[in-house]
């Protein structure tokens, strides 16, 4: 129930009310803010910077404070809060230093879950990864929810010594104003007005770099376009989720069609607005496209959908430029080696090899680099399909069993 929205006490009553709410409620002792810090800085905004030894800056301290005190002023006087005392006074569980939970502690543990979260929970370990704008790692969502972990795996060679770093953003391909405004919302920190210089390409527009601020996101060209790209992926999902549970009912077929093609138009739109061809943004319109496009296929595979064969071919050669532009993109934004590339590699291989068989003039005439004959397309094809299953060998997702068999071996 509180999935993509703020987080309210009603998550710290889950909480209060788990199995294992003791290890839990302790746990999270140890997220910023620590309930030590808690302890020593709330009401100290504005002092005499701390000299405990634990390198508390004054802002930090002020930061710790001001938190605090917004919590309390919304939450001080719902009933809910009283409720969730008196619940873990009920099951007897207290701080870890044996004392009883206050209100501050609820305070505490509910900006704990907000600065410290993922989409699919808050994980102890996971903390310590810092943010970065151009991070080493990206970490898996569980795919067994009966196994309450998490994985975190690099994305391309790291040197001795060297941080691993994450990306808090889902999606990660948002605009510099964007993430500012989004690590301040939701982490209380600020990355500032630069851009890092390794991305700095993929933000232009116009040759600009478009001003930010973390307390107030302009209505300017990457705001505008984001929110129709996040418009339209809720809406592509909502189709996709009609496939799944209702089956192919025509009036959801038609809404698939639809979206194909206006999401080819959004990525000639923002092409054109961003004048920028490497705009990170690209990235998701392209993905939506594909996304879009594979399900009038798939709708098209069991006879759902009946398309012409200029249709279908159109189609296929829609989704193959879009796949190369992707790929091209991915390659300069994220690396050779990223898991998102494997994707998008078998999304080429598969509508080149479908043109190849049913269209190959189609193919020719798109003109795309190395693909204007049979035997180059049929290279290009190879290489997307070799390449797909190395970045797949360097993502497996059977890290218990692989474990298991190391520890058996």
């Amino acid at each position: 129930e509180q999935i993509g929205l703020e987080l309210e006490l009603i998550s710290i009553l889950h909480i209060v009310r788990h199995s294992d709410a003791e290890q839990i409620t302790h746990d999270m002792e140890q997220l910023h803010p620590t309930m030590e810090a808690g302890d020593s800085y709330v009401g100290t905004a504005g002092g005499a910077a701390s000299n405990d030894g634990q390198g508390q800056s004054q802002n930090n301290v002020d930061q710790i404070d001001n938190m605090m005190k917004e919590v309390a002023t919304k939450y001080k006087d719902d009933a809910l809060l009283q409720q969730i005392l008196d619940e873990y006074q009920q099951r007897n569980i207290s701080r870890s230093d044996g004392r009883q939970l206050k209100e501050d502690d609820i305070f505490r543990m509910l900006l704990s879950l907000r600065y410290n979260g993922f989409g699919t929970g808050v994980y102890v370990n996971f903390a310590i990864f810092n943010h970065e704008e151009n991070p080493n790692c990206i970490k898996f969502a569980p795919e067994d929810q009966t196994q309450p972990m998490s994985e975190i795996r690099t994305t391309s060679a790291v040197k001795k010594g060297e941080a691993l770093t994450l990306s808090y953003l889902d999606p990660r391909e948002v605009s510099h104003a964007t993430r500012r405004q989004h690590l301040w919302d939701q982490h209380r920190f600020d990355i500032g007005k630069s851009v890092d210089a390794s991305i700095r390409k993929f933000e232009l527009v116009a040759s600009q770099l478009p001003n930010s601020s973390r307390d107030q996101r302009a209505d300017d060209t990457t705001y505008r376009i984001e929110k129709v790209i996040s418009e339209f992926e809720e809406q592509l999902g909502e189709i996709r989720t009609a496939f799944s549970v209702g089956g192919y009912a025509p009036d959801q077929v038609e809404r698939a069609k639809a979206m194909e093609v206006v999401t080819v138009e959004l990525v000639a739109a923002a092409i054109q607005q961003l004048d920028n061809a490497n705009h990170l943004l690209l990235i998701r319109c392209y993905r939506l496209h594909l996304d879009a496009a594979e399900s009038v296929l798939s709708a098209t595979a069991i006879g759902h959908v009946n398309l012409s064969t200029k249709q279908r071919n159109g189609l296929l050669c829609r989704f193959v430029e879009s796949a190369r532009k992707l790929l091209d993109l991915q390659q300069r934004y994220l690396g050779d080696s990223h898991v998102d590339l494997g994707r998008t590699y078998q999304d080429l291989a598969q509508g080149i090899n479908a043109l190849l068989s049913h269209a190959p003039k189609d193919l020719f005439a798109l003109d795309l680099e190395g693909m204007n004959t049979f035997a180059g397309c049929s290279k290009e094809e190879a290489r997307c399909e070799r390449e797909y299953n190395r970045t797949r060998n360097l993502y497996p997702r059977n890290t218990l069993e692989l474990i298991e068999s190391d520890d058996n071996s």
